[in-house]
């Protein structure tokens, strides 16, 4: 008995997938047509349908940021930019809409010139998945590791001299390509960033309705999340400026 059931779950289970493979697409293709056709509310409802299946791409959420920034909603459009970004840092078209949608902001944080080396960094740590960072880790560690063979084999003093320098800079390149993957991993996985979906949002000293007012957002501001307590988020600008904002008024990436 105990078989039987068993094994008409698994039937079950195979055959959902299979209809939801084809559906996918079908729901996919259907979002395309309406988003051409101008008809953004069925389009972002065909992409919704998708991810309530479980399933996501960096095209799916890029598609959902046009059709978003299409309806106007800046906040959601920010969103899924940054979603797609999340899994495919280096795709130049979220790059440039995000940039696009980024000019609609209502609150605009000035922030004093930065050393170009700050700069730098920030662009390799966040530009690049943390994925490539560790694919090259890989390759060079492979090949740090075939030279070192190569040195230890040779008894020409000559020729191991000329390998110990490429040795020593494959193993300083080692370190920081590990350190800034690492850096990209807790940039990008470890800490937690949101976007204010609501219009207009009040900023308030305490997880609480009535705590003192601080400060007023609007949508499409992008923060970083310090703590959540019950249904609030305590949050952070660029600038400094930080307070707490129900759950509700934020998308967290």
């Amino acid at each position: 008995m105990l078989r039987s059931l068993f094994l008409l779950l698994v039937i079950a289970i195979t055959s959902l997938a299979n209809i939801t493979e084809d559906q996918l697409t079908q729901w996919f293709q259907a979002g395309n047509r309406a988003y051409r056709a101008g008809e953004y509310v069925t389009a972002d409802s065909l992409y919704q349908q998708i991810l309530q299946a479980g399933y996501e791409s960096a095209a799916l959420y890029y598609n959902l940021g046009n059709t978003h920034y299409k309806m106007g909603h800046i906040g959601q459009a920010i969103f899924y930019y940054r979603k797609a970004l999340h899994i495919n840092p280096s795709d130049p078209d979220a790059q440039k809409n995000l940039k696009l949608a980024r000019l609609k902001i209502v609150d605009k944080i000035e922030l004093p010139p930065q050393f170009f080396l700050l700069v730098w960094w920030h662009k390799i740590t966040h530009k690049k998945s943390y994925r490539f960072y560790g694919k090259l880790f890989l390759i060079i560690w492979w090949l740090m590791f075939i030279w070192g063979t190569i040195y230890l084999v040779v008894r020409n003093l000559r020729w191991r001299q000329r390998i110990r320098p490429i040795i020593t800079v494959m193993a300083i390149f080692l370190i920081f390509i590990g350190g800034i993957g690492y850096v990209a991993y807790q940039v990008q996985e470890i800490q937690r960033t949101g976007v204010i979906i609501s219009d207009i949002v009040t900023v308030r000293s305490a997880p609480e309705q009535d705590a003192t007012e601080l400060f007023i957002l609007h949508e499409g501001s992008e923060v970083s999340i310090q703590e959540k307590r019950g249904n609030w988020y305590k949050i952070q600008l660029l600038d400094g400026k930080s307070g707490w904002v129900p759950h509700q008024v934020m998308a967290i990436i």
